[in-house]
C-alpha cells in the first residue's frame, strides 16, 4: 500500500478529530487520566500498584474516555440538518399551497 493510499485512508479520521469537540474532550480526559495514573503509579512496586483502588479507578476512566472516542470516531458523522432550506421550502410550499386554494375558490365562484 503507498503512502498516499495510507494517507487518503486515514484523512476522513483525522478531519473528524480535529472538527469534532466531543471527541477531543474525550481524548483530553483520557490524557489526563493516564498522567494522574502515571504520578500515581511512579513511586509503588507493582504489588502496590495491583492493589491500589484509585490508580485502577483512574486507569479505567482513561479506558473508558479512550473507547468512547474510538467509538465516535468509527461511527458515520451525522448527517447536517439544513433547517433554514427546510423552512423555505416549507415556506414557498404554503405560499403555492394558498395560491393554488385562491384559484380554486374564484374559479369555482365564477
Amino acid at each position: 500500500m503507498s503512502a498516499t493510499d495510507q494517507i487518503a485512508r486515514v484523512t476522513p479520521y483525522l478531519e473528524r478529530l480535529l472538527a469534532d469537540d466531543q471527541i477531543q474532550d474525550q481524548l483530553t480526559d483520557a490524557l489526563a487520566a493516564l498522567r494522574r495514573s502515571s504520578r500515581r503509579a511512579k513511586g509503588r512496586g507493582p504489588a502496590q500498584a495491583l492493589n491500589d483502588r484509585r490508580l485502577r479507578r483512574q486507569l479505567t476512566a482513561a479506558a473508558g474516555s479512550l473507547t468512547q472516542a474510538i467509538r465516535a470516531l468509527s461511527q458515520p458523522e451525522p448527517p447536517k440538518r439544513h433547517w433554514l432550506r427546510r423552512a423555505f421550502l416549507l415556506a414557498v410550499a404554503a405560499g403555492g399551497a394558498t395560491v393554488a386554494w385562491q384559484r380554486m375558490k374564484t374559479n369555482s365562484t365564477d
